[in-house]
């Protein structure tokens, strides 16, 4: 309980895991931990020496290569008092090789001191172990943590001079149990379950007092529980203990010498159910043959159940299936029927072209770790369609699209996808293009076949939507009622030709010659015109050009007011003389002539030009001087219907009026003894030119004017 006991347990794992014999230099040729940790850190001070890593540190008393470290020993740290270190307890297989920390160990040490609690050293030397390089120098752990044997059967041998009493062997009971108890034993001594941290057992319950003497023939393995097929076994054969000199080996099988196995070692690969193996060991003082070790093999591990299978090329779900017997675990090895390197993970078919290929798995049993021999499994690949015919395509902005078109071969249907050139939804309806927006979009489809449902890799149709034209710049513009209107005109972009469309804001044909506007009616028009693209035929939005059809004015009706002016009552009003614009006249609505005429006149409205006045014919006789006081006068002429009649004649009171037809010479009207500022009557008279003489009922006096009655 108090000596070794961890420690040599130990040392049937971890001897020689790191080379340490060379870690002092001459001048310490006492100190050689050959077999033991030496000046190595761990998780803790190890069964096998070494130093609490953690505890390490560098550059002591300002020295480069002095380090110091919690007190340790370099072969030892005192017994039973400490557990396994993380590295301990990986080589012995109780952990795996990811639960062991990174470690210093240090050669060429000189200057050791021990300070209170702390060895200081120099060394020429350090070295740094992490898991890949303690990987690259032990190797992978065989058998692995995972299956490596964690529960063992002690056998505890007492050898002594004289049987032991009864107290004797009651104490060493006491040290057995506490050392082979399964949790803690109460004092601050570890036993093998503590040292491991719980993971390992030692069972010594089965084992009484027993007293080993004389002389014995040993081998081992002694016990083997059920091993796997072609399996290869070594035996080994120890020398007999008696103190003779070196011994011989003649081993046998099922009672039959070998007579080429003389070693101390035989290996076989060649052994059966039942065989029988035993040694007999010879030396110069006896000879013994040791028990017989009988050989069970696990025998009907069949192969894993498995079927053919049948993959579409190119498939990506290509995962192989098998199915293990209770209790075991498949092993998968590729196309290798024999060899390559087994794995966990399900192998997946090559489906890249349509070779037939075999791949082969096997299944372990999980108790034994023995496997059964490898099932095949004949993947097959049923070739995917070929591309479908497809068609790159465009169209214009905010079009209206059609549904895409692709042809696909005999005995196979499309499947759309969209844009998704992978993974996507399917749909058997064909995708319909968005025209929303300018720029090029891809769309995918495939195959399918409709007996093998396997489909082929998708082609792509490139969708390319056009940009539209913007709409021409236009000007509205107007027209007089009836006039002579011009085509509309607009100018095109680069690249672009124009398109008119009468007065269709929406529909209607198109034309490449401009709209000519009507003036029939008078209102508001809309006459429409695009731009289309040249290179894609492509039609922007049309614009609109208002056309304002203007009135005519009504032509004016002329009269003459008491100041002899020429009136026509409305603005802008153009005043002619014998059908000759008058060109002082400007755009007064009266005017009063220096000549007599046929006066008429027309309105320009809005830049619209009335139909001419009936004609208006002005006499200046209107009016008789005789002297600086005296006058005769008829007003207004032309006139209506009314004619005003004023004098100042000297001697005369009263004067006659008659009028006289001017084309006939009639008398139509006569009117005797008028005082001045007489209204004359004339409205039966018709529209015409008339003669109007005034006299004195004496006949010295008589004057004429010509009038026109309106």
């Amino acid at each position: 309980m108090y000596g070794p006991f961890l420690h040599e347990l130990a040392h049937q794992y971890a001897n020689f895991g790191i080379y340490s014999a060379d870690q002092f230099e001459s001048t310490f040729p006492a100190r050689s931990s050959f077999g033991h940790w030496g000046f190595a850190g761990g998780s803790s001070p190890g069964q096998l020496g070494g130093f609490k890593q953690n505890t390490l540190k560098s550059n002591v008393e300002g020295i480069a290569n002095k380090y110091s470290a919690k007190a340790f020993g370099s072969i030892a740290n005192g017994g039973n008092s400490v557990p396994y270190n993380d590295l301990e307890l990986y080589m012995m297989g109780m952990t795996p090789l990811n639960s062991v920390n990174d470690f210093d160990q240090f050669k060429g040490i000189q200057d050791i001191t021990y300070v209170d609690t702390l060895t200081k050293f120099t060394a020429t030397t350090k070295i740094h172990y992490t898991k890949d390089t303690l990987q690259t120098i032990l190797g992978a752990r065989i058998p692995s943590s995972a299956t490596a044997q964690k529960d063992f059967n002690a056998l505890f041998i007492v050898i002594t001079p004289r049987a032991l009493i009864d107290t004797e062997w009651t104490k060493y009971d006491e040290q057995i149990k506490q050392m082979t108890l399964k949790g803690d034993e109460g004092t601050p001594i570890y036993n093998f379950w503590e040292a491991t941290n719980g993971i390992g057992t030692l069972n010594a319950d089965s084992i009484d007092k027993a007293i080993v003497s004389g002389n014995i023939a040993l081998i081992s393995p002694k016990n083997l529980t059920a091993i796997c097929e072609e399996s290869t076994l070594t035996f080994r054969a120890y020398p007999l203990d008696n103190g003779g000199k070196s011994s011989t080996y003649s081993w046998t099988k099922n009672g039959i010498v070998l007579p080429d196995e003389t070693s101390f070692v035989f290996t076989s690969t060649d052994l059966k159910n039942n065989d029988i193996i035993r040694c007999k060991i010879s030396n110069s003082l006896d000879s013994k043959i040791s028990d017989s070790i009988k050989i069970l093999i696990n025998q009907n591990i069949i192969s894993p159940k498995v079927a053919d299978t049948l993959f579409c090329q190119n498939v990506l779900s290509n995962s192989l299936s098998a199915v293990a017997s209770a209790g075991s675990s498949l092993l998968w090895y590729g196309n290798y029927a024999t060899g390559g390197t087994s794995s966990s993970t399900a192998s997946n078919a090559i489906t890249t072209d349509t070779v037939t290929r075999s791949y082969y798995v096997s299944q372990i049993l999980n108790s034994s770790g023995c496997e059964s021999p490898r099932a095949k499994i004949t993947v097959k690949i049923t070739p995917a369609p070929a591309l479908p015919s497809v068609r790159d395509t465009a169209y214009c902005n905010n079009s209206v699209s059609d549904t895409l078109r692709a042809t696909n071969t005999s005995g196979n249907t499309l499947v759309w996808y969209g844009n998704s050139s992978t993974g996507g939804t399917a749909a058997s309806i064909a995708s319909k293009p968005s025209t929303t927006i300018v720029g090029t979009q891809n769309y995918y489809v495939s195959q399918k076949n409709s007996a093998s449902g396997c489909e082929g890799t998708r082609a792509k149709i490139g969708v390319i939507i056009y940009p539209l034209p913007v709409a021409p710049v236009v000007k509205d513009t107007s027209y007089c009622n009836n006039a002579v209107s011009d085509s509309l005109k607009t100018n095109s972009t680069v690249g672009n030709t124009l398109l008119w469309y009468g007065v269709n804001a929406t529909g209607g044909t198109s034309s490449n010659l401009s709209s000519k506007p009507n003036t029939t009616t008078v209102g508001t028009q809309n006459y429409y015109v695009s731009q289309i693209t040249t290179a894609t035929g492509c039609e922007g939005l049309r614009a609109k050009i208002g056309i304002t059809i203007k009135p005519i004015p009504s032509a004016p009706s002329l009269s003459r007011d008491t100041a002899n002016f020429l009136q026509s009552g409305t603005a802008g009003t153009t005043w002619f003389k014998d059908g000759i614009a008058l060109t002082d006249t400007a755009t007064e609505t009266k005017y009063k002539p220096t000549t007599g005429g046929s006066y008429t006149a027309k309105t320009t409205v809005n830049g619209c030009i009335s139909v001419a006045s009936a004609p208006y014919y002005y006499l200046v006789t209107d009016i008789i001087n005789l002297s600086a006081n005296e006058f005769i006068k008829l007003a207004p002429n032309p006139f209506q219907n009314n004619l005003n009649f004023d004098f100042n004649v000297k001697g005369y009171q009263k004067l006659n009026v008659e009028v006289f037809d001017l084309a006939t010479g009639n008398k139509v009207a006569s009117n005797l003894n008028l005082t001045p500022g007489t209204s004359i009557n004339l409205g039966m008279l018709i529209s015409g030119n008339y003669v109007v003489r005034v006299s004195s009922s004496d006949n010295k006096l008589s004057y004429q004017f010509k009038m026109v009655k309106m």
